[in-house]
């Protein structure tokens, strides 16, 4: 596999977390343009999974799709997506999830109910590019969440609405507010999926904003692909849950076992990259 570096053009809101996380790993993962083979259960990567097919579910939704159609659909795909690498219990589990969410939303919600004219199209600044869930009337960020239902309902709506991806989204849709959407995956009782009120986004915010996050952008880009400008950060090589311990996938190649990069990674495909 070519070691050749491929710088990105414009940055995500995705990569400038993983930059501000591990400068290491956005290294493997965007200027290199690795990505492991294999996916894991125990990095978490079936909850983003399951979250990609949620989004999947919602997007068909304010399509128009009927019940049955969607659920089969996006159950088909959970299924495939997780086969031959995520544990049978647990690909139940949130098949079953999926079959609650689903039903839940169709009781609460409807497809001309103003909340998503626009789904997953792409926008792009000088630096900044991102595909936001969904865009509703008003020029209102629909953002949409798989989570466990937390502790805090509104620490982590605070945390979602103050996030780089919804910042980053406000910027390039221009957006006059936000509202963020929970969908649980092992709620209790009969709501399992929560929307929130819009939040209103003033001018001087997203301007404010557009300066932090295209500053960053900027220096981001600035970098060439030397990988001594992308110190690793230890702290982010280990996931340690009740359930699990994980290590970052690169950690091997941090190591400097490059040998194993044919064997154990791909390429990434990417947006502008160089």
């Amino acid at each position: 596999m070519s070691s050749e570096t491929r710088l990105p053009r414009k940055i995500r809101p995705t990569e400038m977390r993983t930059f501000l996380s591990s400068p290491r790993r956005f290294y493997w993962e965007h200027v290199r343009g690795l990505k492991p083979l294999m996916p894991s259960v125990d990095r978490f990567e079936h909850h983003r999974e399951f979250g990609v097919v949620w989004a999947a579910f919602v997007d068909r939704f304010y399509r128009g799709l009927d019940f049955k159609t969607n659920l089969s659909v996006a159950k088909e795909n959970w299924w495939t997506s997780a086969d031959g690498w995520v544990p049978g219990k647990i690909q139940a589990s949130l098949a079953q999830a999926l079959e609650n969410l689903a039903t839940d939303y169709y009781q609460q919600f409807r497809p001309d109910d103003g909340a998503r004219i626009e789904s997953e199209k792409a926008l792009e600044g000088e630096v900044l590019w991102c595909t936001p869930d969904g865009i509703g009337e008003g020029r209102i960020v629909h953002e949409v969440k798989t989570c466990s239902r937390p502790k805090s309902q509104d620490s982590l709506l605070w945390r979602i609405r103050n996030s780089i991806q919804v910042k980053t989204q406000c910027v390039l849709a221009k957006a006059n507010g936000v509202r963020i959407e929970l969908a649980f995956k092992d709620p209790p009782g009969r709501q399992v999926s929560y929307r929130s009120g819009v939040v209103p986004v003033t001018k001087e915010q997203r301007d404010r904003w557009q300066g932090e996050l295209e500053s960053l952008a900027e220096y981001i880009l600035s970098l060439d692909g030397n990988p001594h400008y992308y110190p690793c950060s230890p702290d982010g090589c280990s996931i340690i849950t009740k359930s699990y311990t994980s290590e970052c996938p690169y950690r091997i190649l941090c190591d400097g076992q490059l040998e194993v990069i044919p064997y154990l990674f791909k390429e990434r495909k990417t947006h502008g990259a160089g």
